[in-house]
């Protein structure tokens, strides 16, 4: 008797089993029990290459490598979960594996801002080449709010300097008018200068440093801005003051292969 319900259990057992193995042989997709179902599965997992160059323009043909740029690499389906953090070499470039998706890369630099959405696709490497455009003014006037006369302008001081012409840049707000047109927020950089002579700077005088636009207004063919530096401004020794703006662009590359 007990030798009959054994060979029952396992006869029901086994037609489970065998029940179950159809249905799930007719759940699967086409083709995987023919091995096609694994090659699904790694194309999912794919990777590809995140290639990022970045170079300066200052002004001609050659542009120069920028290193030192911090990269940022974020999902963009997890809403800013950064993936990766990276530092430009001295090429001006740096390069990072990546799944298969799309991402946001924001590149990160006390004179610019980048931040662009890039696609990675499988066995291909996605190139974003970032190039900045460095444009410099020479102030044609400089009226410094100098608390101790000693060349020191302090963060909390304000600069005003006239620049010739009503449409230079960075100024994206520019107007023929002569009415007093706010730009907040944006930012240039101020560099002393010692010594401008037909077209060559001859001396820099201490760093570039950077200021906010407080106001400006166009007048007469010049372009007036107050300025109000983020630092400590020396302007000691200086014969002019040059007015410095970074403005960065991206484009995106697929190589394939």
């Amino acid at each position: 008797m007990r030798a009959t319900r054994q060979t029952v259990t396992k006869g029901a057992l086994g037609a489970a089993l065998l029940v179950i193995g159809v249905l799930l042989a007719f759940s699967l997709p086409p083709g995987f029990l023919a091995g096609q179902g694994s090659a699904q599965v790694a194309t999912t997992t794919a990777m590809g290459f995140l290639d990022v160059n970045t170079n300066m323009n200052s002004g001609g043909f050659q542009t120069t490598p920028l290193a030192g740029v911090s990269v940022g690499i974020f999902q963009n389906v997890l809403h800013g979960i950064r993936l990766g953090f990276l530092k430009t070499n001295q090429t001006g470039s740096t390069e990072y594996p990546l799944l298969v998706g799309q991402y946001i890369v924001s590149l990160q630099d006390p004179r610019f801002t980048v931040q662009t959405t890039v696609n990675i696709y499988p066995y291909t490497t996605t190139q974003l080449n970032v190039q900045v455009n460095r444009t410099s003014y020479v102030a044609d006037f400089v009226d410094a709010q100098d608390e101790t006369s000693a060349g020191q302008i302090q963060p909390w001081n304000t600069l005003v300097v006239a620049i010739s012409g009503e449409t230079v840049g960075p100024f994206p707000y520019m107007s023929s008018t002569n009415a007093s047109i706010p730009n907040l927020g944006s930012k240039v950089f101020v560099q002393p200068m010692r010594f401008y002579y037909g077209g060559t700077l001859y001396s820099y005088n201490g760093t570039e440093v950077p200021s906010e636009v407080v106001s400006q207004t166009v007048n007469l063919g010049q372009t007036w801005l107050t300025l109000q530096p983020l630092l400590e401004l020396n302007l000691g020794g200086s014969v002019f003051l040059m007015v410095v703006d970074y403005a960065a662009g991206s484009a995106v590359n697929y190589i394939h292969g």
